[in-house]
Order: C-alpha cells, then sequence, then structure tokens
C-alpha cells in the first residue's frame, strides 16, 4: 500500500513537471474607457471591444465621452481609455500611452453636404483632432456629438458636416436626415487603434495578440459601406 502511494505522488509529480496547471495570465484589467456618444462607428466598435474584455476576464465600464472631454479624462486620470483614435490624438495625451499592436479599422472620413443648400457653414465635432484642425481656416459651427450636428443639418443651419463615413452611411439607412447628405469630398483615410493607459501595457499585449488571432473586427471592415 505505501509503494502504491508513493508511485501516485511520483506520477503526480513528474505529471506536473510536463504538464503545469493552466494559470490566466496576470495583467490588471482597465476599468473605465471613454466611447463616443451619438457616433455610429464608436458604438460598434465599443461593441466589440466589451465583447473582447468579457472574454479575456475584464468587468470594464465603457463611458458615453465626447470626444474632447474623452481625451480631457484620459489626462486627468478618470478614464484608463478611449475606445480609439487616429494616431494624431498621441501628442495630445500627457500621460504615457499604450496602444493596440494592429489598427482595428481603417477610417475614411469625409466632408458631406446638402447639394440643396445655399448655406457655407460646415458642422463638425469637438474632440476629434482631425477635424479640428482641418476646421482651423474654414467657417464651421463645433457640436458636441453626431446627433446634434445632424439636427442642426436638417434644419438647415449647416451646409454640411465632416464625419466618418460608415456613421454617415449608418444614419442615412435610419432614415435620420430630411435630405440624404452627399459625399463632396475624401478628407481622411487612416488607421485607427484602440488606447490605454501605459500602465496596462501587459492586458494590452494581450488584448492585440487576441485580435491578431481572432479578428474579430474583420465583418466591421466588410461592412464599411
Amino acid at each position: 500500500m505505501n509503494y502504491r502511494f508513493l508511485y501516485l505522488s511520483f506520477f503526480c509529480f513528474f505529471a506536473m513537471t510536463i504538464y503545469p496547471a493552466y494559470s490566466k495570465p496576470d495583467y490588471a484589467c482597465p476599468k473605465r474607457i471613454a466611447s463616443i456618444p451619438q457616433d455610429a462607428l464608436n458604438q460598434q466598435v465599443s461593441v466589440i471591444l466589451q465583447t473582447i474584455y468579457k472574454k479575456l476576464d475584464c468587468e470594464t465600464t465603457f463611458i458615453p465621452l465626447p470626444g474632447k472631454r474623452g481625451i480631457l479624462e484620459f489626462n486627468m486620470g478618470q478614464v484608463d481609455g478611449e475606445v480609439f483614435r487616429l494616431k494624431v490624438v498621441e501628442k495630445l495625451y500627457t500621460k504615457p500611452f499604450a496602444k493596440s499592436a494592429s489598427p482595428l479599422y481603417h477610417l475614411n472620413s469625409s466632408y458631406w453636404i446638402n447639394p440643396n443648400s445655399k448655406n457655407s457653414a460646415i458642422g463638425y465635432s469637438l474632440g476629434i483632432v482631425w477635424q479640428e484642425n482641418y476646421m482651423k481656416n474654414q467657417r464651421g459651427i463645433s457640436f458636441r456629438d453626431n446627433l446634434v450636428m445632424f439636427h442642426a443639418y436638417n434644419n438647415g443651419r449647416i451646409k454640411g458636416f465632416l464625419a466618418s463615413d460608415k456613421t454617415v452611411r449608418t444614419f442615412i439607412k435610419k432614415g435620420v436626415f430630411k435630405i440624404p447628405p452627399v459625399q463632396k469630398e475624401n478628407l481622411l483615410s487612416a488607421p485607427i487603434h484602440h488606447y490605454l493607459k501605459a500602465e496596462f501595457n501587459d492586458f494590452m499585449a494581450v488584448f492585440s495578440a487576441y485580435v491578431e488571432e481572432h479578428k474579430p473586427f474583420k465583418a466591421l471592415n466588410l461592412s464599411s459601406n
């Protein structure tokens, strides 16, 4: 009996050395992520991100914040990251950051207009850096989110607006516009990345590996039109 016990003990020890027990990767989970409200693309990416976070055992809250507020709260430490941003935002972050190894999506954005309008004012979103840069020498009106901007478009307050192509086409399909806007000029075509505080580097590495393996944003890219 003692020999059997010794044999079993030796076998278990030998098996453990060859097949070590699975252990969850040791990383801290982000708690709060800023998400731009009333932006169709941002919301679609948010849904995919929430699914990935749950698969990586993270209970993370996605907080709706206008673009400019998201940058401010990231710098103040009130949120741990943002759903996505273009590379141009990096110079506005005052805290060290980590970004996804691969782009989540390739963003196309344009100037959309009402072809019947005599107005010349252009609408754009506060906190969307490329839009603010473009509008520096233009006559424009800023808005806190797309839904307010689209309402101004419907009321004739602006001739057109700057927005991602996917967002505009989503809202056209929803019948939001009285007169569907026409794409006048493509202004931007660039990759977007997920951003977190640098303290979440370990999590971001696991997140990036998951995205590379499972390609959860593939369907989003295929349905970009």
